[in-house]
């Protein structure tokens, strides 16, 4: 099921609202629903519903600042033009009443991120999830085209569902860069990203001229899990992996995954079209098989083959991670 791109964090229903009371027609009293809310341009949202709506602008309310200047109620949708430009990758929390064509309404508080009109396309390329507290998980991003990385977000899961997310900030890339993503951890507790400067030496795993950044609790599941990239928190996805070091069991639950939230991820990223299986449903033996895997045996990608498959990954020799540089051909046997 597709999540609504929106953060419902309070909700009134009414009905036969007195905005259009001499509408109302007996037996409706279903509100809208919400299908999606999101940015469109650096200065308008759109509102869309299962059904015709209307927005009720008097009930708008912003703690950022933003007024409504103009708004055009088109069917099921409804855009709306703001005072002042949303900054790519900013959070914005506001308060929307729209009805329906009998009066019948829908109250919430929506938080949006503002519009990215210049994504650059990425792909990941190389991870661990053994790591250590010596050498704590990494994840390596490579930069196909230039572009800036406001608001895209990296999940140890997806945006239905995971454990940890991180938004990057407002950062241009260029092409062929690549930017490396380690967690904290006991040795290395201090999260810095570089954002102009790559080459601050933040602490001794951080590269020369390879973008570092060091976040909090990016813990990757050491038996199967899943790593996605979406344009914004709860926008388009734009590259994801799927691993596992267990093999086919009809006798184990979750397909033998592990977890439930682990096959419900899977799922969702199959859904969207993101990895492919010969099955109808993806079992632990279609994704990267990672039990070989170490801190230094790193699944890595080959050639930057993008088929959305295992055959595009392998474990490489010992000694043979590459994080921030050229990935290895040399393969774990």
């Amino acid at each position: 099921m597709k999540k609504i791109e929106i953060i419902l964090l309070t909700i009134l229903i009414t009905s036969c609202d007195s905005f259009v009371e001499d509408k109302y027609i007996p037996g409706d009293l279903t509100p809208p629903a919400l299908v999606s809310i999101s940015a469109i341009s650096k200065d308008s949202i759109k509102i869309v519903s299962n059904e015709n709506i209307f927005l009720n602008s008097s009930s708008f309310c912003s703690n950022n600042g933003l007024e409504i200047i103009d708004f055009i109620e088109n069917g099921h949708e409804i855009t709306i033009k703001f005072n002042s430009e949303l900054t790519p990758g900013n959070k914005y929390s506001a308060e929307y009443k729209i009805l329906d064509s009998v009066g019948n309404s829908l109250w919430f508080i929506a938080e949006i991120y503002g519009y990215n009109s210049n994504l650059p396309k990425i792909l990941i390329n190389e991870f661990i999830v053994k790591g250590t507290k010596t050498n704590p998980n990494k994840i390596e991003l490579y930069v196909i085209s230039s572009g800036n990385m406001a608001g895209i977000t990296i999940y140890n899961g997806t945006k239905e569902s995971n454990d940890y997310s991180f938004i990057f900030p407002d950062m241009d890339v260029n092409e062929g860069e690549y930017i490396v993503i380690r967690t904290t951890s006991d040795n290395f507790p201090i999260p810095f990203i570089e954002l102009d400067n790559i080459n601050i030496k933040h602490d001794k795993k951080f590269l020369d001229n390879v973008r570092d950044i060091r976040i909090d609790d990016f813990k990757l599941s050491a038996s199967s899990g899943t790593i996605s990239i979406y344009n914004e928190p709860f926008g388009e996805i734009m590259d994801a992996v799927i691993y596992s070091k267990n093999l086919n069991d009809e006798t184990k639950n979750s397909r033998n995954f592990g977890l439930t939230k682990v096959v419900e991820r899977v799922d969702e990223i199959g859904e969207c079209g993101e990895w492919i299986s010969s099955n109808e449903l993806i079992n632990p033996e279609d994704v990267i098989y990672s039990n070989s895997s170490t801190t230094t045996r790193s699944l890595s990608r080959y050639r930057f083959t993008d088929t959305n498959s295992k055959s595009d990954w392998i474990i490489v020799a010992s000694k043979e991670a590459s994080f921030g540089y050229d990935n290895s051909e040399k393969a774990y046997e």
